[in-house]
């Protein structure tokens, strides 16, 4: 690893890379942007696994972390899974899961 290589671009030069976790990128930002951007990054190399739900999240309270989850929609669900590559994980109440999984349903483009 060369000094100033991100946690990002290891994995992503890393030989074998099949999966990224999404948790491992907490000490970052944690924006819708900075989410797509790592999915355009991503494309063809590998699969993103993990949350949406902690977009913009910058401490651990129950609070912030719900108001994270207000953030998630149809188009970024879409777009996170644009050619595939991209398994969805949630923690949630059952009326947060429902809601997460309709989304999920119908997140699939028709072509």
């Amino acid at each position: 690893m060369e000094k100033g290589d991100s946690l990002l671009e290891v994995m992503l030069a890393t030989r074998g890379c099949k999966s990224i976790d999404l948790a491992t990128l907490r000490g970052s930002t944690r924006t819708r942007r900075d989410l797509l951007d790592l999915k355009q990054k991503t494309l063809g190399k590998c699969v993103l696994v993990g949350s949406l739900a902690e977009i913009d999240v910058v401490s651990p309270s129950v609070e912030e972390y719900r108001l994270g989850k207000e953030k998630i929609d149809l188009e970024l669900v879409r777009e996170m899974n644009r050619q595939g590559e991209f398994i969805w994980l949630e923690s949630g109440s059952l009326e947060e899961g429902k809601k997460f999984l309709e989304m999920a349903k119908n997140a699939v483009y028709n072509f």
